[in-house]
């Protein structure tokens, strides 16, 4: 029957009413002995013997009258399956089982079709599934992006590693990743593993039940122990909460291999990019933690190092698959409000602004369908240039709108900005395009702590850059809100009291601390990553300083280039300057023709949004070759005497001025 489960179960009936052939076998010494028309389970082999009436048969130690039950069902009804007959063995009739031959529940089985009745019927037994158990496609709200490459990329993957983890801060669209991956599965004739979905990891539960392993019973109908080898999927949403139970780490995550035949997902909102623990305190526990290969982990952005034996694959949304779903949600949720149509250039804007973050790009559009500013706009067709002009012009009215939205997860709240420690962190990541490192800060200091914090609640992404890791935005328009937060409200009427980004540059670089740049680990180990040049991070520091909070990199300003997203390292919005940093002599030539027609920050001088701009060569070799040419905006700041002294170099090699620096002095004097 397609409504409901009936086990026909042959009960033992008295001896006086019981065909030859089910009467239980009298006591006797040996097996050699029992009548031959009883048969154990052990003879059957997983099929019926011809002796069995076609149906049941059960077969007892006549010592212990201890019963066991073949149950026989029909075909399978799971889509795709071909198993024709369902057939298990049990203990109790009441027991979830699933089929021997195809691993499916019985449940799913049609009646066993038999002409006439020949035992006892039984009375059905209402069968009890476990919780985590998924038997329907999940509904996915539309519009949604199919992400087929990704979820084809992540089962090529489970092929290989048996276990993957998905790590994304909030609202990156982890949790419908995992419905597309179900749904891909559910109409998958090729494959009939069962799937289990876990929402999370609750430590009391899993303590009162006795363990991982008794809670995994608990929830999929498995122990925990026994995973490994169940034909099944299991999908962990949240699975950052099991970070603190190592048992379940050491006992069934690491456990897990090529040769298993489970497949896991875990699905973490943080998490180290190597590790499959939290990564970032020294390890409290004694067991190993958990190595992952590159390649099984999909993250934020593609990992370009599984090349060539992987695609590189990531959560965020690629060009193709943004402008496809900005235009998609556009039609089917705003086009009653935008009735105009909806340009190429908006949705490459909205691409650029969010970097393919898909909780972004709906909160994102949802926002501009509220704006009371946007109205006058609604019934003509809806260009970029109106929305820089009209959004991104007030960005505390957009921050505002956000803060209802899903996205707004992502963000740290105003009170949490409020914390000391935690603002002067995220100030300094504002300050840093290449991102934080925890060994900028000493342990158990409150910036340590912070940054853990921080990362925990994934305002800042861990990614792995060599051998470091650094903590980075996880978009621009991350960095814009905490900018925006940071930039004080009345610096429109304050002036600065520079002539030029030259100017400014040299005023930042005299506050430089020599002993922080000729400190010989940090200033020549070639081995520490970008992040921790320190050249850059005093120009970080002192150009704070100096601005308070005036850098601001806008959205709006957004660059493509390649693969990649990002911007100028300085952006003074007050006086539209540009400052971008180089260091050693390091590839000037492509740095200079960032501003060129055809680079990656021409369209801010093309648009009239950077009206000065510089790049500053920060560097202790002396330039021996002239830049010729259009090269007026390229500065060489180059250190002598040990970091104690300084001279600025024109392009041609024309001093432009020299100066020494000072240590363990206040810089009070210089404001």
């Amino acid at each position: 029957m397609a409504g409901s489960l009936v086990v026909k179960l042959l009960l033992p009936p008295p001896p006086s009413c019981n065909p030859p052939s089910l009467q239980p076998s009298p006591p006797s010494p040996s097996p050699s002995s029992r009548p031959s028309s009883a048969h154990s389970f052990a003879s059957h082999n997983g099929s019926l013997s011809s002796g069995c009436n076609g149906h049941c048969c059960l077969s007892s130690d006549s010592d212990t009258r201890h019963w066991r039950i073949r149950v026989i069902m029909g075909p399978c009804r799971w889509k795709y399956c071909g198993c024709p007959q369902g057939n298990c063995v049990t203990d109790s009739p009441g027991q979830v089982e699933n089929c021997d031959e195809c691993a499916h529940p019985m449940a799913y089985h049609e009646e066993y079709a038999t002409p006439e009745p020949t035992a006892i019927l039984a009375p059905p037994v209402p069968m009890k599934f476990p919780p985590a158990q998924i038997f329907n496609i999940p509904d996915i709200n539309l519009p949604v992006a199919e992400r087929t490459e990704l979820v084809m990329e992540i089962f090529e993957r489970l092929e290989h590693f048996a276990i993957v983890r998905i790590n994304g801060t909030p609202a990156s669209g982890k949790t419908t990743l995992m419905s597309l991956l179900i749904r891909h599965l559910m109409n998958n004739p090729e494959d009939h593993k069962l799937i289990y979905v876990l929402i999370g990891w609750a430590p009391n539960k899993v303590e009162s039940v006795g363990g991982w392993a008794k809670y995994l019973e608990e929830q999929t109908g498995v122990n925990g122990f026994n995973w490994i080898n169940h034909p099944g999927y299991l999908f962990v949403d949240e699975a950052q909460q099991t970070y603190g139970d190592q048992e379940v780490w050491a006992g069934l995550f690491k456990a897990v291999s090529s040769t298993s035949r489970c497949r896991v997902v875990l699905f973490t909102s943080y998490g180290s990019p190597n590790k499959g623990s939290e990564g970032f305190f020294v390890p409290r526990f004694r067991q190993t933690p958990m190595t992952f290969d590159p390649a099984q982990q999909i993250s934020l952005n593609p990992d370009q190092t599984v090349i060539p034996d992987f695609k590189p694959v990531g959560l965020l949304l690629n060009e193709h698959e943004s402008l496809n779903l900005i235009g998609h949600f556009m039609k089917d949720r705003l086009s009653s409000i935008f009735t105009g149509d909806i340009s190429e250039d908006f949705k490459r804007g909205v691409w650029q602004v969010s970097q393919g973050h898909v909780g972004l790009i709906i909160s994102f559009c949802e926002v501009l369908g509220r704006l009371q500013k946007l109205r006058p706009y609604r019934h003509s067709d809806l260009h970029w240039q109106i929305i820089c002009a009209v959004v991104f012009k007030e960005p505390a009215v957009l921050f505002e709108r956000i803060k209802g939205s899903q996205f707004a997860r992502g963000l740290p709240s105003c009170d949490v900005l409020q914390e000391p420690a935690v603002a002067r962190v995220l100030k300094e990541a504002v300050l840093s395009p290449r991102g934080l490192n925890k060994l900028s800060y000493v342990e158990g200091t409150p910036e340590y702590q912070a940054l853990y914090y921080i990362w925990r609640n994934g305002w800042l992404h861990a990614q792995a850059i060599g051998t470091n890791i650094e903590y980075v935005f996880p978009t621009d328009f991350h960095k814009w809100f905490c900018a925006c937060v940071f930039n004080p409200a009345d610096s429109e009427t304050q002036p600065l009291p520079y002539q030029s980004p030259l100017h400014l540059a040299i005023e930042v670089v005299k506050r430089f601390n020599p002993h922080q740049l000729s400190e010989p680990k940090r200033a020549f180990n070639r081995d520490t990553s970008p992040l921790e040049d320190q050249y850059g991070k005093e120009f970080y520091r002192c150009i704070d300083e100096i601005l308070r909070g005036r850098i601001l990199v806008s959205p709006e300003f957004a660059i493509d280039y390649g693969t990649q997203s990002g911007s100028l390292d300085f952006y003074i919005s007050d006086m539209k300057w540009g400052i971008e940093l180089l260091r050693d002599n390091d590839r000037i030539s492509e740095h200079l023709n960032r501003f060129e027609p055809g680079g990656q920050y021409h369209r801010l001088v093309q648009e009239n949004n950077m009206k000065q701009w510089i790049v500053l060569n920060l560097t202790t070799k002396r330039p021996s070759k002239k830049q010729t040419g259009d090269c007026g905006r390229l500065y060489h700041v180059v250190f002598t005497n040990n970091f104690r002294s300084f001279e600025i170099l024109h392009a041609d090699l024309e001093l432009e001025s020299a100066f020494s620096l000072l240590e363990n002095h206040s810089h009070l004097f210089l404001s």
